[in-house]
């Protein structure tokens, strides 16, 4: 029997109802045709999905090195600037904050070198605790006017000092 170009036999011989299609040789082309076609689609979809995946995973794998550069205390870590404008852009950003990082610790660093300059050459005593009590700081006039040395004092409370 043909319905729509398409031959079907019947079969009654074994148990139940079974049913053969078979394909004239035209139909065949064109389902081999649409197997081939969709292989090929398939195969650059999932290149282009690759390359896709590669370049972010690339990107993060940058990203990553440079957070933990950051974190290490590598404020010279300059990420790279190459790619496309996404990753310009962020690179540029990136490497903004490393420059703002590196200005403020200089510029802590500076008034720390200040202040301890200060409290060197000062002739009064000076105890600097912290907000438990333990102190952080003492400066050679104090040492001298109780009678200590400041690797044995730090982290002291501050209640253990005792007037001789």
């Amino acid at each position: 029997m043909a319905v729509d170009g398409f031959i079907h036999r019947f079969d009654r011989n074994h148990f139940g109802w079974a049913c053969c299609i078979y394909h004239e040789p035209k139909d065949a082309n064109v389902i081999l045709a649409t197997i081939v076609s969709g292989s090929i689609i398939l195969i650059i979809s999932l290149t282009f999905a690759l390359t896709v995946l590669n370049k972010t995973s690339k990107l993060l794998e940058d990203f990553s090195e440079g957070s933990h550069a950051l974190a290490s205390g590598n404020l010279e870590y300059e990420f790279p600037a190459y790619g496309n404008q996404d990753r310009k852009s962020f690179a540029r950003s990136f490497n903004v904050m490393a420059r703002r990082m590196r200005s403020n610790l200089r510029d802590l660093e500076s008034e720390r070198s200040k202040l301890s300059a200060v409290l060197e050459t000062m002739n009064d005593g000076v105890i600097v605790a912290d907000s438990e009590a333990k102190i952080t700081l003492i400066n050679p006039a104090a040492q001298q006017l109780w009678a200590l040395v400041q690797m044995d004092i730090v982290n002291w409370r501050i209640h253990r000092m005792k007037t001789r």
